[in-house]
C-alpha cells in the first residue's frame, strides 16, 4: 500500500513542471494537483500505523507509536522550513521536480523492504462491506458529537491552509517570482 501511494504522489507531481514547460501552468493545475496529492496520500498513514505493530513487539510498541508520533511532526515541521527555503533558492516548479524524485526514492525504499510475519496475526482479506459500514459508524459519530464537529472545522481549516500555501507559489510567480514568495 504505501508503495502504491508513492508511485501516485510521484505520478501527479510532475504535473506542474509539464504544465510549466507547455506554457500552461496557472493557479488552477497546482490546485488539482494538491487535492489529488492530498487524496492520493491518505492511506498512507493507516498503512504505516497497521505495519508499526508487524515490526516492533508488543512490549515496545507504545514507545514506538509515541517516537513515530514525535518524529512525524517533527519531520513535518522542519520539512516545511526546508520547502520554503529550497522554493526561495530553485524555484517551485523545480521543486516539483525534486518532489517526484523523492517519491520514486521513497516507492523504491518501500519496495526493497520486507515484513516478517509475526505469530498471533492472522492475515485477512480487504473486506469492503465490513469496511464501507465501519466507515460510515465512524461518520456518524463524528457528525453526532460536539468533539467530531470540532474535528472536522479544523481538519476543513487544515485543507484550506494547505490549498491557499499551494496557490501561493503560482501567485508570487505572477506577481515578481520566487523572491516575493
Amino acid at each position: 500500500m504505501l508503495t502504491l501511494v508513492e508511485i501516485t504522489q510521484g505520478v501527479l507531481v510532475p504535473a506542474v513542471p509539464i504544465a510549466a514547460v507547455f506554457g500552461h501552468l496557472i493557479v488552477s493545475v497546482v490546485l488539482a494537483v494538491m487535492v489529488l496529492l492530498s487524496l492520493g496520500g491518505l492511506p498512507a498513514l493507516p498503512a504505516q500505523n497497521a505495519t508499526l505493530p508487524l515490526v516492533v513487539s508488543d512490549d515496545d510498541l507504545i514507545g514506538a507509536n509515541s517516537a513515530f508520533s514525535v518524529v512525524t511532526k517533527t519531520f513535518d515541521a522542519i520539512a516545511r522550513g526546508v520547502a520554503g527555503a529550497l522554493i526561495a533558492l530553485v524555484g517551485s516548479v523545480t521543486l516539483y521536480l525534486i518532489d517526484a524524485a523523492t517519491f520514486a526514492l521513497s516507492a523504491l525504499v518501500f519496495t526493497s523492504l520486507s515484513v516478517p510475519p509475526r505469530s498471533g496475526i492472522e492475515e485477512r482479506a480487504l473486506d469492503l462491506t465490513g469496511y464501507v459500514s465501519d466507515l460510515r459508524s465512524g461518520i456518524d459519530v463524528l457528525t453526532s458529537s460536539t468533539a467530531g464537529q470540532m474535528l472536522i472545522a479544523s481538519r476543513f481549516a487544515n485543507f484550506l491552509a494547505g490549498v491557499t500555501l499551494a496557490a501561493l507559489p503560482a501567485f508570487a510567480n505572477t506577481t515578481g517570482g520566487s523572491e516575493v514568495y
